[in-house]
C-alpha cells in the first residue's frame, strides 16, 4: 500500500509514534501497514497523503476538502492512534536502522 514511501520519512514518523528496536526499515513499515490495516480509510488516506505522498498540509486540505488546520489535526490524531496503537515488539531505535 505505502510503496512510495521514503526511508527517511519512515524513519522520523516510526519514531515520532515511540517505535524503537527494530532493524529494517521495511520492518517497521510493514507493521505501520499492520496498524494502518485497522485503522479508518480516513487515517489510512491521511497516512498516505502525507507520508506518503509527501502532501502538504495544505495540500491535504484542498483535496479533502478541509481547512488547513483540521488537515494538521487530522495527522495529529494519526500519529496519537498509531502511537497509542503500537505495541511493545515494534519498537526500534532509528538509530539502528
Amino acid at each position: 500500500m505505502f510503496n512510495g514511501i521514503h526511508e527517511n520519512t519512515l524513519i522520523n514518523f516510526a519514531a515520532d509514534i515511540g517505535c524503537v528496536n527494530m532493524t529494517k526499515p521495511r520492518d517497521a513499515l510493514r507493521d505501520i501497514g499492520r496498524l494502518l490495516d485497522h485503522s479508518t480509510p480516513e487515517m489510512q488516506q491521511i497516512f498516505q497523503d502525507r507520508l506518503v505522498e509527501e502532501k502538504s498540509y495544505a495540500e491535504i486540505a484542498v483535496t479533502q476538502g478541509i481547512s488547513e488546520s483540521l488537515a494538521r489535526k487530522k495527522v495529529q490524531k494519526l500519529r496519537k492512534h498509531l502511537k497509542s496503537a503500537v505495541p511493545e515488539k515494534f519498537n526500534f531505535q532509528a538509530s539502528q536502522i
